[in-house]
């Protein structure tokens, strides 16, 4: 008779006392019984064997028992079903790797098996940091990686891998696992080598451009106060924008001029090879041409800063955008940002001015840019006063 399992990451979460968000079934039996089951579900572009139904993927058990199935998934940790009546089917060294917090691959064999299987243990250190992977699962990755198995997996698995490691709370280790593990390419081709890379001279820098391109991650994801969808995308953001800096001369070494011209370049290349959506793909670039021009923002010219504040809002990613210029320059920016939109989104044309196409349009930014210089200038003007304020007190 055919069953229903709960299967994988929704049993593991469970067992950590976490809660499951998201919930992935297996069915016992045939395709034709599981089809009559199910008369509505779908199959996906992914993979022949997983369907959806209402939302939910169910994929057939793989083998003729759950006992096979489990020895035929990708991590210790993964492989876990449990029946409609609370039964857990678990392979021998789920419960210890769960207590030892290890991310071990099934087999001596699983990745081989499933090359995508990589990108899926990085993203799971990147979802839970406190798990490490096992001795064998990185000698493994080098060795899938060595066949040369990465490069034949379509594209939208490894996007949708990435996806989630930049929605987790330590994406940083999606990118350093992937290294440790020599997987970096060819998907991620424009990271490889940036551990050697100097970031820049110190003392602002003292670390690697991956480290340092990690450390932004990290932060944005931790601190910039976004979520859902909006965190994801300024963690890519801060993934992209020193990508420049792996094609620098050596010879100019620990500078980097000119990377966020070369960064844009190299952003639209890896989103365009992974099948990032689109937005992410302009957002990439825009943060590698953008990040250094955003980090002087008080010092910027006022035509610009409004240039910059124009682009930024007409691509609706001013908060993602801020959060890594923020967490980039050390200094909270989003302020000083915030501000300077409003300045410029307050100017109204005059009736006069208006429906002259392009000429409406040089004027108003002419309009913004006198704004922007006003309201400069009185910042200035009050600090002045306000220090000559505190002199005077001192006198007195």
């Amino acid at each position: 008779m055919a069953s229903l399992f709960l299967a994988g990451g929704a049993v593991r979460d469970m067992l950590m006392g976490k809660a499951v968000r998201d919930m992935d079934f297996a069915f016992s039996g045939t395709e034709e019984e599981f089809v009559q089951c199910f008369p509505h579900a779908r199959k996906t572009n992914r993979r022949l064997s997983i369907w959806v139904v209402q939302g939910f993927e169910l994929c057939l058990l793989a083998g003729n028992s759950p006992e096979e199935d489990i020895l035929r998934r990708d991590l210790t940790i993964n492989a876990l079903l449990m029946d409609e009546n609370g039964r857990l089917f678990l392979h021998p060294r789920a419960l210890d790797d769960l207590r030892e917090r290890i991310l071990r691959p099934v087999s001596d064999h699983a990745f081989f098996d499933d090359p995508a299987r990589v990108y899926r243990l990085a993203r799971l250190a990147a979802t839970l940091p406190e798990f490490s992977p096992a001795d064998e699962a990185v000698e493994q990755m080098r060795e899938t990686a060595a066949r040369g198995l990465l490069a034949a997996l379509p594209a939208e698995r490894v996007c949708g891998e990435t996806l989630k490691a930049l929605a987790a709370p330590c994406p940083s280790r999606f990118l350093s696992v992937l290294e440790q593990g020599g997987c970096l390419s060819p998907w991620f081709a424009e990271v490889v080598g940036c551990s050697d890379i100097p970031a820049g001279p110190f003392p602002r820098h003292d670390n690697s451009v991956l480290e340092h391109t990690g450390e932004i991650m990290d932060a944005i994801a931790l601190h910039s106060g976004l979520s859902g969808g909006k965190r994801a995308l300024a963690v890519w953001m801060g993934l992209c924008h020193d990508l420049g800096k792996a094609d620098t001369d050596v010879t100019l070494w620990p500078h980097h001029y000119g990377h966020e011209v070369r960064g844009e370049l190299a952003a639209r290349t890896l989103g365009t090879r992974l099948s990032l959506p689109k937005r992410f793909i302009r957002a990439g670039a825009m943060a590698a041409r953008l990040h250094m021009k955003a980090g002087m923002l008080e010092r910027l010219r006022p035509a610009t800063l409004r240039d910059m504040l124009w682009e930024v809002y007409a691509m609706r990613l001013h908060e993602e955008f801020w959060a890594l210029a923020g967490a980039d320059s050390g200094r909270n920016l989003q302020a000083a940002a915030d501000a300077a939109l409003d300045c410029i989104l307050s100017v109204r044309l005059p009736e006069e001015k208006r429906g002259l196409g392009e000429a409406s349009g040089r004027f108003l930014r002419e309009l913004q840019c006198q704004a922007l210089a006003l309201a400069r200038r009185e910042e200035s003007r009050a600090q002045k006063t306000a220090a000559e304020d505190i002199d005077q007190a001192c006198l007195s």
